[in-house]
């Protein structure tokens, strides 16, 4: 190709990688902004921005599992159900969403005989972790 029409082809193209450095750019600070939020215990204020990303991006399982932590502290809990199945059904291993749905089944909906798998399945992952360890009894005293 001529040196000619490749600077016409990057004229072309430099504007579409431009707009999608700054969509890609204003993503990071979106998921930033949620995970601030979060941090900070602003429950409603990292759902909405949890929300916004994972419009973008639905698979960071992740931002969908922290989404799923705001939506129980604000207790909408099956909505946090939900999120947390969708992360689980993608990574069956996936850590804070099983934690979570271990909380919410066994403490918040007293559902104890639906939380007992879950919570094995906790132990086999990290057996010496101290939050599991905790779960673990609180879920045989409550």
């Amino acid at each position: 190709m001529k040196p000619a029409l490749w600077l016409g082809l990057l004229l072309l193209l430099a504007p579409v990688v431009a707009r999608a450095e700054e969509a890609e750019q204003s993503l990071a600070q979106l998921l930033e902004t949620a995970n601030q939020a979060y941090d900070e215990k602003r429950w409603s204020d990292a759902r909405d921005a949890y929300g916004k990303y994972l419009e973008s991006i639905p698979d960071n399982l992740n931002a969908r599992s922290d989404l799923g932590a705001c939506l129980r502290e604000l207790g909408e809990l099956n909505l946090a159900l939900e999120q947390f199945d969708r992360v689980l059904d993608q990574d069956p291993d996936h850590f804070a969403a099983l934690y979570n749905k271990t909380l919410v089944l066994g403490l918040d909906l007293g559902r104890k005989s639906d939380a007992k798998p879950l919570l094995a399945r906790l132990r086999k992952l990290q057996p010496r972790n101290p939050a599991v360890k905790a779960l673990a009894k609180s879920l045989q005293g409550s």
